[in-house]
């Protein structure tokens, strides 16, 4: 959690003024409008790790699940993401050297990929660094300024499932939601929130249950207050994207949810939503109609539906996804709960 000083909830809500002032035609929700501005995710591995494509995928699904929170709360309305899957950068140095001075030396070390900054007009940058700050070193990640936010191996490591030891040797067994509750919180920072009126001075009337203090911890169980909503439905990342059906067997649990039929026809549909969105005429689908028990789920079900997609993504100059098994061969590789998972988020990204 991120803890300000007086001085800095000033500076963040000046901030924040700014950027609302630069866009003085917006009313709080009086028309549906889409978001001018996005949000971009980098995920940065130092030199001498690899990358992960656990982690990759525990971020993208992370995103798009506050994505559907954010539009259940704020009826309709959410922030658009740039692409669905965390863009790879490859830093410069070993992870010790991010060790000290964490913030300002992976700030450095992303820039030969991405123009990162704070109090951008049209970018919220989020950053996954795969790495571990030093105890009471300067600096620290997990943390949060308007326009940027950077999380560290912590984060990736709670987002697949796994215990935690802290930058000074602290151990949690937390669940995954609460690492996504704990980006929606640092992402609300990015966006301009400040942390609940009292919180910091411990003060009775502190809303200790909000998104925006300790209800990071308690995700999806959470809210954002009254004075936050009106303040975002005016930012220009937020757009209304209306309220998306839930799908199927949402997550869809790896070893443990059957593939079924109609987990491809609802993204065909939806798919197809996006395809005429974009001016794009109706996918020719293999096998129109998909009969739960009588037509059998195929490889080339899954491909359709990439290829369908990804013409949407580039109709909308939007960066194409990117897939687990890019290039699958029928009887070889099996269709698997991350490949529709990947497909939903990518989905949901371009709603």
């Amino acid at each position: 959690m991120r803890r300000l000083s007086a001085g800095g909830i000033a500076m963040m809500l000046v901030s924040a003024l700014t950027i609302a002032a630069s866009f003085p035609g917006w009313a709080v929700a009086a028309e549906p409008r889409p978001a001018t501005g996005h949000v971009r995710i980098l995920y940065a591995v130092p030199a001498d790790r690899e990358f992960r494509s656990d982690y990759r995928q525990a971020v993208e699904h992370a995103a798009a699940d506050l994505r559907r929170w954010l539009r259940r709360e704020l009826g309709g309305w959410t922030f658009r993401l740039y692409r669905a899957t965390p863009e790879d950068c490859r830093l410069g140095e070993p992870a010790g050297h991010y060790a000290r001075y964490s913030w300002s030396r992976v700030v450095a070390g992303v820039q030969h990929c991405a123009p990162v900054s704070s109090h951008s007009m049209s970018t919220v940058w989020v950053i996954y660094a795969d790495v571990l700050h030093e105890c009471d070193a300067p600096e620290r990640l997990g943390a949060a300024t308007t326009g940027l936010t950077i999380l560290p191996r912590q984060d990736l490591e709670g987002l697949i499932g796994n215990a935690i030891v802290g930058d000074c040797g602290d151990r949690w067994d937390l669940p995954v939601t609460r690492w996504i509750g704990g980006l929606g919180h640092e992402l609300g920072h990015a966006l301009g929130l400040p942390h609940p009126p009292g919180c910091e001075e411990n003060a009775p009337s502190c809303d200790h249950d909000a998104l925006m203090w300790a209800g990071y911890a308690a995700y999806p169980n959470t809210y954002l207050r009254d004075e936050e909503k009106e303040y975002l439905l005016e930012s220009p990342f937020i757009g209304f994207e209306g309220m998306a059906a839930p799908f199927t067997d949402d997550p869809i649990q790896p070893g443990v949810t059957p593939v079924r039929a109609v987990h491809f026809t609802e993204l065909r549909v939806r798919v197809d939503a996006l395809r005429a969105a974009a001016g794009l005429a109706r996918f020719d689908w293999t096998d129109p109609v998909l009969r739960a028990g009588a037509t059998p789920v195929r490889l080339a079900h899954l491909l359709e539906l990439r290829e369908a997609l990804g013409a949407a993504y580039a109709a909308a100059g939007r960066a194409a996804p990117r897939w687990t098994d890019p290039a699958p061969t029928g009887g070889a590789t099996p269709i698997r709960a991350a490949h529709l998972t990947e497909l939903r988020a990518a989905v949901v990204g371009l709603e």
